[in-house]
């Protein structure tokens, strides 16, 4: 049982599935894989053989190492734990070589240089050509905004202790993700915020939806923060 593959953070875009292997027969590498629309008995694609490692550090624990339009990818590597991007042509098939995007020499606003960083839970803004995601460096947790054709993270929102599930809006004018607080868990108390990307792409009318932090009454928590066309919704335990 011990050299059985895992599988996680699955995507279904334009028809190709993608999703994340762990291989514990190659020291529990994980690699991304993808079934191509169209048949299912096709043998899916490895776009990110060895050395390549997808592994995100955020918390400590990890997060989400992938991010993906369909013609796009952006991951994690666990190498380095930077940024990297893979271009697919044909919207399946490998294009060029990865290109990192980040470079820990390169720091980002109010870090300093060659700390400790980590990214996860990463999504395409693709009218902005950048990926968005969290970053943990050198204290609380942010959102930030990374060019797809490379450079340092621009910080978006700065959160009070951790961040994490930002979610776009299909429109890409409103950006949601939760937050949380030490000492709590995300699960004990956690909230919602939200905010709208002004016509720079900096976020503005930032404020909280639901939830409840440390000072709350009653303790509170959400998660899977979802846009369903215009509607925003979210899972809370408010009411049982």
């Amino acid at each position: 049982m011990g050299t059985l593959p895992s599988w996680r953070e699955p995507r279904l875009v334009n028809g190709h599935l993608f999703w994340l292997e762990g291989r514990p027969q190659e020291q529990g590498r994980t690699t991304l894989l993808m079934r191509p629309a169209g048949p299912m008995e096709a043998a899916p694609l490895e776009l990110t053989p060895s050395p390549w490692n997808l592994r995100s550090r955020l918390h400590g624990y990890g997060g989400g190492a992938l991010a993906t339009d369909g013609t796009t990818v952006v991951f994690v590597h666990e190498g380095d734990r930077q940024l990297w991007r893979l271009d697919l042509s044909d919207g399946h098939v490998p294009g060029p070589a990865p290109q990192r995007l980040t470079d820990p020499a390169e720091p980002a606003q109010g870090e300093s240089p060659c700390g400790e960083r980590a990214f996860a839970d990463g999504l395409l803004d693709a009218p902005r050509s950048r990926w968005l995601g969290v970053m943990e460096a050198n204290g609380p947790d942010q959102l930030v905004a990374v060019d797809l054709a490379g450079g340092a993270p621009q910080t978006l929102h700065m959160g009070r202790d951790f961040c994490g599930s930002p979610a776009l809006s299909p429109t890409g004018s409103h950006l949601a993700w939760l937050e949380w607080q030490q000492p709590f868990m995300p699960w004990e108390r956690s909230q919602l915020w939200i905010g709208r990307f002004d016509g720079q792409g900096a976020l503005t009318d930032v404020r909280c939806l639901a939830g409840s932090d440390g000072d709350a009454a009653v303790g509170e928590s959400v998660f899977q923060p979802l846009w369903a066309g215009p509607d925003l919704v979210v899972a809370r335990d408010g009411g049982g």
